[in-house]
Parts: structure tokens; sequence; C-alpha cells
């Protein structure tokens, strides 16, 4: 995941930082495929097709640099997209190969995931969006 900054004088983005978005200790191959930001601005997650994980990361306000937070499971590899509802309360991941959109709970004080039990059965999911 990397943090970028707009220099305004000279038109450009400039990277502030790169953060792995695998767990420590995994070793195959690196394949995150969504990004989304929370509603609240305060945190962004990528999803990981490779690590079958939610990679979260908390925004600091003062100057756009990330810290990690945590990898939450979805339980299955090749996990593509994922969204959140507009209040921020609840994230939806899409977890392809076990055909099923995972819900997890979202901690609004720390970024934090948690499953919430509920996963809807759906063949091979890959995008979600709000209808």
């Amino acid at each position: 995941m990397s943090a970028w900054r707009w220099d305004e004088s000279k038109g450009e983005l400039k990277v502030l930082q790169n953060l792995s978005t695998i767990p420590e200790g995994f070793t195959g191959r690196n394949r995150p495929a969504d990004s989304a930001m929370h509603p609240s601005g305060r945190f962004v997650y990528v999803t990981n097709r490779s690590t079958g994980t939610l990679s979260g990361f908390r925004i600091d306000q003062s100057n756009g640099t990330l810290s990690a937070i945590s990898h939450a499971e979805i339980g299955s590899p090749s996990s593509w997209s994922m969204l959140f509802d507009p209040g921020g309360r609840w994230a939806l991941a899409a977890a392809q190969l076990g055909d099923e959109v995972v819900v997890y709970a979202v901690d609004q004080n720390t970024g934090l995931l948690k499953q919430t039990g509920q996963r809807l059965k759906v063949a091979s999911p890959i995008c979600l969006r709000w209808a």
C-alpha cells in the first residue's frame, strides 16, 4: 500500500511511503486486488488474492502517512473486491474461490475488522458495488 502527497507547486504526486499488504511470515506471491477507504477517511484497506486477507491501515490525518492495523482473514484465497456500507459500520469482502461474500463489523475507533459470522453465498463474486 502506498501513501502519496500532491505537490501543488510542481503539479505532481510524490510517494510518502510503501507498506506491505501481506501478513508476516507469508512466503507466497503478493497479489493485492482492491482497495477501499472507510467513509470516515481515517482508514484504508486492501484485499489480497494470495493471502485471503484484508489488510487495514490507519491514515494519519495530519500528514497522510499510514500505519498497519491488522490482516483480517477472509477464509478463502482469491479475495478480490471489498466495500463499506455508506455509514462505515460494515465491510463486505468478495471471496471468489469460496463462492461467498464475507461480512465484517468495523470498529469505528480502531479500524479493526471482526467477522460477523454472516456469509452470503454468491457464485464466484469478484466485484462488489452498491446499486
